[in-house]
């Protein structure tokens, strides 16, 4: 019998210490997000809260954006949609929390160093859409 309990502590052990950090493990802090507008063929501009222009294109376009600024602070972005003939529309694009790094707090001592070391660090605690997607509006007289 003391040879389970001896392998169940280990076990318990390795699982505690595989689980810090866990959004660092799972997800990463660089995410790939979509970007597409009805109609296709709109040029974007991607700004962050600073106002630094940080990707451009046409849609439909694919660009890797961060999950997080510095540590604890989630990213958000504004993408600014355009095409001749419609309205302009900007859109805003907001990282949230992982899943993930709430899994962290199932455990104790390995949980916090993942709560409040590892996933900030990395940035790994948030995660962004898959996905930024409008629809622009035509100008009276362009329907």
């Amino acid at each position: 019998m003391k040879s389970k309990q001896i392998f169940t502590l280990c076990l318990l052990s390795f699982m505690m210490s595989v689980c810090a950090g866990c959004a660092s493990i799972n997800s990463s802090p660089i995410h790939d997000v979509r970007i597409l507008s009805t109609p296709e063929n709109a040029r974007y501009a991607i700004t962050n809260e600073q106002g630094e222009v940080l990707a451009q294109g046409t849609t439909p376009d694919s660009v890797k954006l961060r999950s997080a600024e510095n540590g604890f602070k989630a990213a958000r972005y504004y993408i600014r949609y355009e095409i001749d003939g419609h309205h302009p529309q900007t859109e805003s694009l907001n990282s949230h929390f992982s899943s993930w790094y709430f899994v962290n707090l199932l455990f104790s001592v390995p949980g916090l160093v993942g709560l409040l070391v590892v996933d900030p660090f990395t940035g790994a605690l948030y995660d962004m859409p898959a996905q930024s997607s409008v629809v622009l509006q035509p100008l009276p007289g362009n329907s």
